[in-house]
């Protein structure tokens, strides 16, 4: 390959790489995915060998579990106030829906909402809704910051990968 679009393509890949990472504060931006797809990259572009392979591996096993960890902690920490798992459901369906036709953001408020009404409805208690909401809201803090950690664990094995040229 010619070594300017060897390079050019690497800048590339590091570029998403940093993004991924980056943009972990953005409510419901899939950085641990674009982190991956940008590693994904690098492998498409120079190939695997047994030692990068493993790597790879690893980076694809941390994709799981940044993308599971958001879910589970989110209604782990709705469920420690004491939510039910059908709020819990509708604040999730309402995430769905609205990040779909309006931002991530609107969709973070969505969720936040519907567990609120849910549990107003359910409990008829204000400062037990809100409670379950502070719940959901720490559950996703929480997961901001594991998913921050798990994008730059994938971006240091990469790192190892390109400067060592494992094999």
């Amino acid at each position: 390959m010619n070594p300017f679009l060897q390079g050019s393509l690497d800048t590339i890949v590091v570029i998403g790489i940093l993004v991924g990472i980056l943009s972990n504060f953005i409510p419901f931006f899939p950085a641990v995915t674009v982190t991956w797809l940008s590693i994904l990259g690098y492998a498409l572009i120079h190939g695997l060998n047994w030692g990068s392979g493993v790597i790879f591996a690893v980076i694809t096993l941390l994709l799981v579990v940044g993308n599971l960890i958001d879910n589970v902690l989110m209604g782990a920490g709705a469920r420690q106030k004491g939510t039910s798992w059908i709020a819990i459901a509708a604040s999730f369906a309402a995430m769905v829906v609205v990040s779909l036709i309006a931002t991530p953001l609107g969709g973070l408020v969505a969720a936040l909402i519907a567990l609120f009404v849910v549990e107003v409805i359910r409990i008829r208690d204000f400062k037990q809704a809100f409670r379950s909401m502070s719940g959901m809201s720490m559950g996703c803090i929480s997961a901001t910051i594991i998913r921050f950690f798990i994008c730059l664990i994938m971006g240091w094995l990469w790192l190892i990968w390109f400067l060592f040229a494992v094999k």
